[in-house]
């Protein structure tokens, strides 16, 4: 069977504070708890995993990607003391709510690259 879709090319990486991260694609990614795992963000070296499962299906990696951005954007602030068991619900749900919303709304992030920086 022919595959007609897309690759995404994954950014090679991705500044979230002070903090370049790297992001790949990975085979097999098990989460803390030994589950299968979409994504993962690698804390003590900066990295981002995508499933290399999910190289066909483009919303669901932008989703995976905006979820491991997240956990990083929260590691960054020290936000995890305040969110402690309930991280990974609320990283979840802004992530698959971002997704829906610049799906929806493709003229915002054209609007957010256009605008960032120029004051």
């Amino acid at each position: 069977m022919i595959n007609f879709l897309k690759e995404p090319k994954l950014p090679n990486k991705i500044t979230v504070g002070g903090h370049d991260i790297t992001v790949t694609w990975g085979k097999d990614l098990k989460a803390h708890d030994g589950e299968a795992a979409w994504g993962l963000y690698g804390k003590s070296d900066n990295t981002i995993e995508i499933a290399d499962d999910l190289k066909t299906k483009q919303s669901q990696v932008v989703e995976v990607l905006l979820h491991e951005l997240l956990h990083a954007m929260i590691f960054e602030g020290n936000l995890q003391t305040y969110l402690k068991s309930k991280e990974e619900h609320v990283v979840d749900v802004l992530a698959k709510q971002m997704t829906i919303m610049f799906k929806q709304n493709p003229d915002l992030l054209k609007f957010i690259g256009d605008n960032l920086g120029k004051s």
